[in-house]
């Protein structure tokens, strides 16, 4: 795909987030070897373009890491919206 390809999403991304903050709650991190795995919830605060209107995201992450040339990069991220659940019906 590319970083050309990539830019223009990103960029729109990063601008429906403004003025605001993130707490993250760290919850496991292990390692073994050149992969680490960190399991997280995130907890972002924001103003949506145009609005005065203070809006909430609230997520479960788990991250995947592999260690090259001495970093650590990420190789893959999940994250869903923490929702409340329902018993099956």
């Amino acid at each position: 795909m590319g970083w050309d390809n990539v830019r223009p999403r990103l960029r729109w991304a990063s601008a429906q987030y403004t003025r605001g903050r993130q707490q993250n709650e760290r919850v496991r991190v292990t390692s073994a070897g050149d992969l680490a795995l960190v399991v997280q919830y995130e907890h972002i605060w924001f103003y949506p373009p145009g609005s005065q209107t203070e809006s909430e995201r609230h997520y479960r992450v788990t991250t995947a890491l592999r260690r090259e040339a001495g970093q650590w990069r990420v190789i893959h991220r999940h994250a869903d919206t923490m929702m409340a659940r329902e018993t099956p019906r």
